[in-house]
Formats: C-alpha cells, structure tokens, sequence
C-alpha cells in the first residue's frame, strides 16, 4: 500500500511499505466476515487493489447496495438489476465484436487502404517502403500468412492494427473504428 490518502500527520506514514502492506493485510485477514456487510467488503477489496482508499462518494465497482446504485432494497427484484452494468455489458460485447471485425482484415488490405504502394515478392513475404522512415528500398516486410510485418531499420512490427496506428498516428480505438467501418 501507498501512503497516498493518509494524512500527512499519520503514524502509519513512518512505516515501510512492506510492513504497511503487511499490517493491511493482517486487518483484512481478522475482520469478522460475517458481520461485514457486501458494501464494506468490496470497498475493502477495492481499496486494497488500488493500493489507497477510495475517494469519497466514488461508487463501489460491482457493489450493487442502494447507494451505489440508487434502487431501494424494497423496489421489485427485476429493478435491482443494474440496468447500467446490462447496457456497459451490452456495450462491451459490441466493441469485441467490432475488434474482432477489425482484426479480421489482412495486412495486405491495410496496406491497400494506406496507399503503400504494391507489394514486391520476396520469397514467402512481400515488402514495400516503409511509411516510418525514408526509405529508399522496399524494408518493410509483410507475412501475409501469419499477418504480421516488420521493419529492420525501424526496429518495429506487429500486425494489421498496429501498422495502421503507427503510420496514420491513431490510437487504438480509432484504428478499430476505421477498419470496422
């Protein structure tokens, strides 16, 4: 544990990190467990991953008490669902879905689409100039069938994603949306 989130006049700021760690450990490990509600346990847990206390008002993750997700106890159990872990599940799903989708175009495609130019035959591999630095001869080697390339001078590589990220300078997301589209 850090000592991030203790007060400054504190004796447990004195302590090393490894007996903090320790000593959090021992607290946890003693707590009575049957008179611990599921609110306190998870904000317990939470704490402990986080190596800090969690702010205060931050909503507990995967607590589903009345305060952190505003249904009373005595609303009608098809309402406790937390309609928004559903929609975020939902949400989830379609983004995997939608990566799966850009992952499933070829290299030689991304190639296409960033206007490479076409590929020359090198044995089992092609290669074309390399968008990442002056390249006067073809380096940049593409394996179509296991749908990676690299780059000797560049010292890089990856697959069809992380060319197009590389070279348009996108993130992530944006390359997924892009090949997904």
């Amino acid at each position: 544990m850090d000592h991030k989130g203790l007060p400054t006049d504190d004796p447990l700021r004195a302590l090393p990190r490894d007996e903090l760690d320790q000593l959090l450990e021992d607290f946890v490990d003693s707590w009575p467990t049957a008179g611990l509600s599921e609110h306190l346990s998870l904000e317990v847990a939470a704490a402990f991953t986080k190596d800090r206390p969690l702010d205060p008002g931050v909503l507990v993750p995967g607590c589903a008490c009345q305060r952190c997700t505003g249904i009373s106890a005595e609303a009608p159990a098809w309402t406790r669902r937390t309609p928004i872990y559903a929609r975020k599940m939902q949400g989830r799903a379609s983004w995997e879905a939608r990566v799966d989708q850009a992952r499933a175009v070829t290299l030689l495609e991304v190639v296409q689409r960033l206007g490479l130019g076409t590929p020359v035959r090198r044995g089992g591999e092609f290669a074309v100039r390399c968008p990442l630095h002056d390249d006067g001869v073809p380096s940049l080697r593409l394996n179509p069938e296991k749908q990676l390339w690299y780059c000797h001078p560049c010292g890089v590589g990856g697959d069809a994603l992380q060319l197009l990220m590389r070279v348009r300078r996108i993130e992530f997301a944006e390359a997924v949306r892009e090949l997904a589209a």
